[in-house]
């Protein structure tokens, strides 16, 4: 029983990995399967794995409220807290500060790219408290992301019922003037948000694009844009 739980959890990874490239899967799997670190005690259980994006710090750049810009060797982001910050020794360093947005030079083996994240206020969001990653952005629209973290049954051991694990996921969202809308990557949760733009259902509807492509919906979001 055990053995099959495992397997639909490792063949549920991959699956979501095959419909659109995502280097948390593969990460999420190597914790489950490697992980030689401390549990964190949280509430009742002890979890296993940890809160940071892909597990560490990367280089970066920080933008505090008033624009004042702080480049560090190093920032990390709490997903869990959706706290981000300078990494001091493993921890964030906590400011008075407010941080209004921050970037991210992801490794190659995560993907290579870089991550631009803004605060939930920036976009006058006042029911979430998260931090977006701006994959496109324009006066008409910005297609967004949220990189969210939940706590799961461990598939290695699920017989010991306290015993939990951070699963890293996101969540896609586009924001048009005045509206904030949760999409998934297909044709008609777009045709839906962008319904509003004059000329974008034009755009939808004559697009060639894979609606599973994050990237192609980027340029697809850009031409609405212009």
């Amino acid at each position: 029983m055990r053995f099959s739980i495992v397997l639909i959890f490792v063949i549920s990874l991959s699956l979501k990995g095959f419909c659109q490239p995502n280097p948390l899967g593969t990460f999420n799997r190597y914790i489950a399967e490697n992980w030689t670190g401390e549990y964190l005690r949280i509430g009742q259980y002890k979890v296993k794995g940890t809160p940071y994006l892909f597990g560490e710090s990367f280089d970066g750049k920080l933008v505090f409220e008033g624009g004042a810009v702080t480049s560090r060797d190093k920032v990390l982001y709490n997903l869990y807290t959706q706290k981000a910050g300078p990494d001091i020794r493993g921890e964030i360093l906590e400011t008075t500060k407010q941080l209004d947005e921050f970037s991210m030079n992801l490794t190659e083996k995560f993907g290579g790219q870089t991550l631009l994240f803004k605060h939930s206020r920036l976009f006058n969001e006042s029911t979430l408290n998260v931090y977006f990653n701006v994959i496109s952005e324009g006066s008409k629209a910005t297609f967004l992301k949220i990189y969210r973290i939940r706590l799961i049954p461990d598939p290695t051991n699920m017989y010991d019922k306290e015993s939990r694990l951070f699963e890293q996921y996101f969540d896609y969202y586009l924001f048009t003037p005045g509206n904030l809308s949760k999409v998934k990557l297909r044709k008609k949760d777009f045709s839906k948000a962008l319904q509003s733009i004059p000329g974008a259902a034009d755009k939808i509807e004559d697009s060639k694009i894979d609606f599973f492509s994050e990237k192609e919906i980027a340029v697809l979001i850009a031409e609405i844009n212009q």
